[in-house]
């Protein structure tokens, strides 16, 4: 039963999304500020 998984599975993959656009925006900014 991989239920009691779940709640960490999302709070990983929520982690790993929020650090994904995070990076980006850091990286679209600099961009922009280079530019």
């Amino acid at each position: 039963d991989i239920t009691p998984l779940l709640p960490a599975m999302a709070i990983a993959g929520l982690t790993v999304a929020v650090n994904f656009v995070v990076d980006w925006m850091l990286h679209l900014s600099s961009g922009l500020r280079s530019d």
